[in-house]
């Protein structure tokens, strides 16, 4: 099954399956499958991401995406969407809520996730690729490796007050 505009179109023979209720052809901007095919995420038009159950033909929930543009891409599992728009967001499919930002200057033209889904891959419109780790233990290895160091019990306390001071990034 493709999404072809808001239409769920059956291969082979091109039959139209199912069009998700309010959405039209020209609002869809970008559409994503998770990879079991069970559910739809539709960038429209409006800013917003339709998340649509395939098999019953419903409605599972609305995301608003500031800057909302192509593409959507669903992590291996099925359980993170990304969106691209004022920045890459990680958004939790059983919550339907934004888990995170990645740090990226420019504006991602595709994404791609690692097979593992630990990585996910950026191409920017200059051609530039960026590698932006997605799994927790692999965002406080890069976060170290690029300062350098830990904070230390001063810094900690400066920064993150009323919370129990512990080592970051091996001391």
């Amino acid at each position: 099954m493709i999404a072809v505009g808001a239409e769920l179109v059956a291969l082979p023979g091109g039959r139209t399956v199912r069009t998700p209720t309010g959405v039209s052809g020209p609002d869809v901007r970008s559409a994503a499958f998770t990879p079991d095919g069970r559910v739809l995420a539709l960038g429209l038009a409006d800013q917003r991401v339709l998340l649509w159950d395939v098999e019953r033909g419903t409605r599972l929930g609305v995301l608003s995406v500031k800057g909302l543009r192509p593409p959507l891409r669903f992590s291996p599992d099925g359980q993170v969407l990304v969106t691209a728009g004022d920045g890459v967001r990680l958004w939790d499919m059983a919550t339907q809520r934004e888990i995170g930002a990645l740090p990226i200057a420019v504006t991602a033209l595709d994404l791609a996730f690692s097979p593992d889904g630990r990585i996910l891959n950026a191409v920017a419109r200059d051609g530039s690729v960026s590698h932006l780790p997605v799994e927790p233990s692999l965002v406080a290895e890069s976060v170290c490796a690029r300062v350098g160091s830990g904070l230390s019990a001063a810094e900690w306390e400066r920064l993150i007050p009323g919370i129990s001071y512990r080592e970051t990034c091996g001391g």
